[in-house]
């Protein structure tokens, strides 16, 4: 029979480098992918603030709608790489498992 330790150290490298490398990359590429929803966002605030005749300037309604965008973004994609972390730890969880 053999031992566990190599499929455990094995197992706990491969979510190692899973956690340092993969996921923030991926975060990365998908914060500079999903970058024009804050303009979109910020354009539709100003369509907003055209039809409400809204008092206070313009350049605040854009700022303000595209830091919103950039929280929804920031909030999808959080929650996103969690996602994928847990389906990735548990695919390797599944592989160990197999191998023995």
């Amino acid at each position: 029979m053999r031992s566990l330790k190599p499929v455990i150290a094995s197992n706990g490298f491969a979510i190692l480098l899973t956690v340092v490398f993969l996921l923030p990359i991926m975060a990365i590429f998908l914060f500079v992918v999903t970058t024009p929803i804050d303009s979109i966002l910020a354009k539709f605030g100003l369509w907003l603030h055209g039809i409400n005749e809204w008092s206070f300037p313009e350049f605040d309604t854009e700022e303000r709608f595209s830091k919103i965008g950039f929280a929804i973004r920031s909030v999808l994609i959080a929650v996103g790489i969690s996602f994928l972390y847990f389906f990735l730890a548990n695919k390797l969880v599944e592989y160990e498992s197999c191998r023995l």
